[in-house]
């Protein structure tokens, strides 16, 4: 995906795409607000109490705080993009980009939610199949369609966008049909938002410093460099880290 769309759009381009990313990635880690970690903890242990009211309290909840916290920083995003894109990165094209980013946000963080609760439920091989192969393929197929018919950033931003859509559905679906109907009404939810919260909330800083980890270099040079440079770093580190 990489090799595709930095030959296809060039440095300055690829560039954007890049701060997009990296800026989706910091939101999405605030988003989450630790309940991935949460979900590993209590879906485990109270499957092997076979209590299916907290387990119902503990997916709904984490996906209805999530869906919240998402669609707020959406709108944060949405509304500072500007300043954003013109004061702190200098780069006044990246507004649109910012755009995409704030659409596709809930879909990643709420998708995000899916795929953990497929670990938790100790069915990994759905995580692996929704995003690694589905959502990963979908997104170059998508991708060097809409590049080829001339779209460029355009197209890889709605490549990028409708693969964690499609992901998402998919997920979504699998879920309720396959692993556990979070809908159905012959389960009746036991409140444990107080406890799951409690324990989720402290380790949103281990998501904040995975962030600072992956995207710090890139946004740095974003700051001080060129979006040219952030474009020719972000081909050279992922095929770095491949060797």
């Amino acid at each position: 995906y990489v090799v595709l769309v930095a030959v296809k759009l060039g440095t300055h381009d690829y560039g954007l795409l890049s701060l997009g990313l990296a800026t989706l990635s910091f939101l999405s880690a605030f988003s989450l607000l630790g309940l991935d970690e949460g979900i590993l903890r209590f879906v485990p242990f109270y499957k092997g109490k076979n209590e299916k009211g907290l387990l119902k309290s503990t997916i709904m909840t984490s996906l209805k705080t999530v869906l919240n916290s998402s669609l707020f920083l959406a709108l944060l995003l949405i509304v500072f993009s500007d300043f954003i894109s013109d004061k702190i990165f200098n780069e006044y094209e990246l507004i649109n980009v910012l755009m995409f980013i704030a659409f596709v946000l809930p879909f990643g963080a709420l998708s995000n939610i899916f795929l953990v609760s497929f670990r938790a439920f100790q069915k990994p091989e759905y995580e692996v199949v929704f995003k690694e192969l589905i959502e990963k393929s979908l997104r170059v197929i998508i991708t060097l369609i809409l590049i080829s018919f001339g779209f460029k950033l355009i197209g890889a931003l709605i490549g990028y966008t409708l693969s964690v859509i499609i992901m998402f559905m998919l997920a979504f679906t699998a879920f309720n049909k396959k692993i556990f109907n979070i809908f159905s009404k012959e389960v009746q939810e036991k409140d444990n938002k107080k406890e799951l919260l409690n324990y989720s909330l402290p380790l949103m800083l281990k998501n904040f410093m995975w962030f600072v980890i992956a995207w710090t270099d890139l946004l740095m040079i974003g700051y001080f460099k060129t979006t040219s440079d952030v474009g020719i770093y972000n081909v050279a580190l992922p095929t770095s880290n491949l060797i």
